[in-house]
């Protein structure tokens, strides 16, 4: 996003005058399996079944009674997580990662880590991975127990600064029969 930042100056006691200038503040990314409780509980973690990111935090139909989550570095709430009903019946839930803006990452390692019964992911060009350097286990066991799994990872999924990528996609889609996959 874009933030205004003012700047009074002062040319003399009766006259001031401004100065606007534009600065970009970006939203990074927490590294998610460490910090997020929406794949540390285990209630939700294996209920997941479709990864949206998404450029709005429109919280409308969130799961009530779960506080969405801040995902952003600094806790500033540019980035949230929320979970909404994918089907009452099952009991699985889509997860929505959302920001006015787009969405920077430093760190992915084990980011997915083991979330068998995701059969979508897109990250609709609104994940910027330009500044990764880890991507170790990102996808590991990830989607391993659906049917049918997409993996679409947008034109902003860059890892030319990726030093270790380390079973990056092990056992990605494994039991699909129906496997699509979009790198970028």
């Amino acid at each position: 996003g874009i933030y205004n930042v003012c700047v009074k100056l002062l040319d003399n006691l009766d006259n001031a005058s401004y100065l606007t200038d534009q600065i970009e503040v970006k939203a990074y990314l927490r590294l998610l399996n460490v910090d997020t409780a929406y794949f540390k509980e285990t209630d939700y973690k294996d209920k997941i079944t479709n990864i949206q990111f998404v450029n709005n935090i429109d919280l409308t139909n969130a799961v009530s009674g779960k506080d969405p989550y801040i995902l952003d570095e600094y806790n500033m709430g540019m980035i949230k997580g929320w979970l909404e009903l994918n089907d009452a019946t099952n009991n699985t839930y889509d997860l929505y990662i959302g920001s006015n803006t787009t969405i920077y990452a430093k760190n992915m390692a084990r980011a997915f880590y083991n979330m068998p019964n995701v059969s979508e992911f897109n990250t609709n060009n609104y994940l910027n991975t330009g500044e990764v350097t880890n991507t170790e286990a990102m996808f590991y066991n990830f989607g391993r127990a659906t049917n049918s799994f997409k993996l679409d990872l947008g034109n902003q999924f860059d890892t030319s600064n990726v030093i270790s990528m380390s079973q990056m996609f092990r056992f990605t889609g494994r039991d699909a029969t129906n496997f699509s996959l979009n790198l970028g």
